[in-house]
């Protein structure tokens, strides 16, 4: 008779905790998902905003920048603005030689400059004259996530690729917004690529 009355008890204990378990699984799956759309819309957000900005630059450029030494000028007021967002700056022409690289990190001369002219990056970008966006890499020196951002500079009178400006942006503003989420202590947020790295 005992038998009888404790074991529905147990059973509806079991499916307490089971809808218990259950509930709490889908509420930090729910956080989880919020999380996730919140830094992805924030790191949407950052690169939109560095792209209108390139994208501003080679507007202003055609006006303003007509000779190397202006066009290094206006990448130079881009590369020391407070905020940071570059560590580096490229201008090449529509033929993919750099014509001036400016860096943060590095002082480079003639002598160093690059012919992209053969890169896929660079043939993307000149054959869709579209921006090419690389997968996040680490800066060797820092250890700082960086994106290469490539943008075509169109000449407006005749439609064509002029120059590419090619711009490594720091995600320290993703890391810091990642290092400002508040979690219970036991939960750690990553930022990982397709193949999940």
């Amino acid at each position: 008779m005992l038998g009888l009355s404790i074991g529905p008890l147990i059973l509806s204990g079991v499916l307490l905790i089971w809808l218990s378990f259950n509930a709490q699984r889908q509420q930090a799956l729910d956080q989880e998902r919020r999380v996730a759309l919140h830094v992805a819309d924030r790191m949407r957000v950052f690169i939109q905003a560095r792209q209108d900005e390139l994208f501003l630059l080679n507007t202003l450029g055609q006006q303003y920048f007509t000779s190397p030494t202006e066009i290094s000028r206006g990448l130079m007021a881009l590369l020391s603005n407070r905020s940071g967002f570059y560590n580096q700056l490229s201008l090449t022409d529509a033929e993919g030689q750099e014509l001036v690289r400016l860096s943060t990190l590095n002082v480079y001369s003639v002598d160093d400059l690059a012919d992209w002219s053969q890169t896929e990056e660079f043939l993307m970008v000149k054959t869709d004259q579209r921006p090419y966006f690389s997968p996040l890499w680490f800066e060797p020196k820092s250890g700082e996530p960086m994106m290469t951002l490539i943008v075509p500079f169109m000449d407006v009178r005749s439609g064509q690729v002029k120059n590419v400006l090619i711009a490594n942006l720091r995600f320290r503003v993703i890391w810091d917004l990642l290092n400002g989420f508040k979690t219970n202590g036991s939960e750690d947020i990553y930022i990982v690529n397709a193949e999940r790295e």
